[in-house]
């Protein structure tokens, strides 16, 4: 990211405080996703991939295996985040639809919630997301990059 609009962003929100609750958690995010999918460029392009930063600070990549992926802190889900904000079975993903670039978010009860670009679904509820968005686990962020295809019946 350029770092004069870094520099600028937050004054950009300063106006919109009623509309924006938190600019600076706003900023964060795109800090965030800047960062991730940068890396990202080299996906296939049918693939989905989640994106996060590991305990050392590097950029971690897990597939979204399809029709459906289990987030979550214990060993038989499909995507494993040893993370103390993170619940055994945090959260489940499927795409929309047939094909489709969405993908419906569902909490599965989680005890720190889920978020998507910061909005926090209600307990056991769902949401949708696509390439680009960022989820929130507790207080564990992954980026979402690639294209969703649906899975061959």
């Amino acid at each position: 990211m350029d770092a004069d609009l870094e520099e600028r962003l937050p004054a950009l929100y300063q106006g919109a405080k009623n509309r924006l609750a938190a600019p600076r958690e706003v900023h964060r995010r795109l800090q965030f996703l800047e960062r991730v999918l940068r890396h990202a460029t080299a996906l296939p392009s049918p693939e989905l991939v989640l994106l996060w930063l590991d305990a050392r600070g590097e950029v971690a990549a897990r597939s979204i295996y399809l029709p459906e992926t289990v987030i979550g802190r214990e060993a038989g889900c499909d995507v494993m985040i040893d993370d103390p904000c993170v619940s055994r079975r945090h959260c489940v993903l499927r795409p929309v639809g047939g094909e489709s670039a969405w993908l419906e978010v569902e909490d599965l009860g989680s005890s720190n919630g889920t978020r998507i670009n910061g909005r926090l679904l209600p307990e056991k509820g769902r949401g949708l997301a696509r390439d680009g968005d960022v989820l929130e686990l507790g207080g564990f962020a992954l980026a979402l990059a690639g294209r969703v295809e649906a899975a061959e019946a």
